[in-house]
């Protein structure tokens, strides 16, 4: 049965990485900046370091984003994951995300609409605003 559930995400993964391939939904993001913010990004702690603990829990936060769509992938080994994916839109510094869909434990955020300031320096990006608990957050490119 683990293995079950660790196929599982694996193609759920593959699945909305595809789906982020090809663009489903959103409007086309193509300036030199937005080129920046298309990749792979894992949460990580304040200091700048990867967090590998989210929510106290053991889930590692991963944010895939291409050039008209987001998806935020939570992912505890052998057990959990959640997932929230969308359309967005990167505009004079402001990044917002539209939520089209949600698994079970984020319903409640469908159709949401969740504005942030953003900056990226180097491999990191530093999203600011509403909807994101602490206010603050620090993402790391992955290579």
């Amino acid at each position: 049965m683990k293995k079950q559930k660790i196929i599982s995400v694996s193609m759920i993964i593959y699945i909305l990485l595809i789906g982020l391939q090809f663009g489903c939904g959103g409007v086309k993001n193509t300036t030199a900046y937005n080129n920046k913010i298309i990749g792979t990004w894992q949460l990580c702690k304040k200091d700048s370091t990867v967090n590998t603990d989210i929510y106290n829990k053991g889930f590692i936060k991963y944010k895939i984003i291409s050039d008209r769509s987001f998806v935020n992938v939570d992912i505890k080994k052998q057990e959990n994951y959640n997932t929230i994916y969308g359309s967005y839109e990167l505009k004079d510094g402001i990044y917002t995300e539209f939520v089209e869909s949600t698994s079970m434990g984020f319903r409640h955020i469908l159709g949401q609409r969740n504005s942030f300031k953003v900056k990226i320096v180097d491999d990191l990006i530093f999203f600011e605003g509403q909807n994101n608990g602490n206010g603050k957050e620090i993402w790391k490119k992955l290579k």
